[in-house]
């Protein structure tokens, strides 16, 4: 083997090397970021999950209102329409 050559493989393996290395960084930064989204995910998950909750209670209840408003009215209907026949 010649020493040029010798050089030349060296000088590659050592390009080889850096290239590789380079490319386990970039791919430790695209895990943490891809972690990170990950968790991101997750935590607005939740918080959706409590609203639609929030919001099914809160439709329960005007529910209930309107059902208590509705009777009332109609209560005061019934009343009147009583003292009217007197």
């Amino acid at each position: 083997m010649c020493v040029v050559c010798v050089s030349q493989d060296v000088e590659l393996m050592n390009n080889v090397q850096k290239a590789i290395l380079e490319i386990q960084g970039e791919c430790e930064k695209l895990h943490e970021t891809t972690r990170s989204l990950t968790d991101d995910s997750r935590q607005k998950q939740s918080h959706i999950e409590e609203l639609f909750k929030t919001t099914e209670k809160l439709e329960e209840k005007k529910a209930d209102k309107q059902m208590v408003e509705s009777g009332i009215v109609s209560n005061s209907l019934k009343g009147a329409r009583g003292q009217v026949r007197r």
